[in-house]
């Protein structure tokens, strides 16, 4: 479990976060909880758990993922 809730992260924050989500072989909670996430980080988070198999939960509320961030997570 890793909570980063309210670090209003920017696109190289989320870049790294994603970076973490590729290598990690054990997280199975992260919560991103009001980091002002927008699509575009959305995207890169969805990049990165193609390749992550124990992400169980990932709590993105209050964030602004926008139409295009929920489609590319989906």
């Amino acid at each position: 479990f890793l909570c980063l809730d309210f670090n209003d992260f920017g696109l190289v924050g989320i870049e790294c976060i994603a970076d973490m989500l590729r290598r990690n072989a054990s997280l199975r909670e992260l919560h991103l909880f009001g980091n002002r996430i927008d699509s575009e980080g959305c995207k890169v988070l969805a990049g990165a758990l193609a390749y992550n198999q124990s992400l169980v939960t990932l709590v993105l509320s209050f964030n602004r993922i926008g139409d295009d961030g929920a489609i590319a997570l989906a």
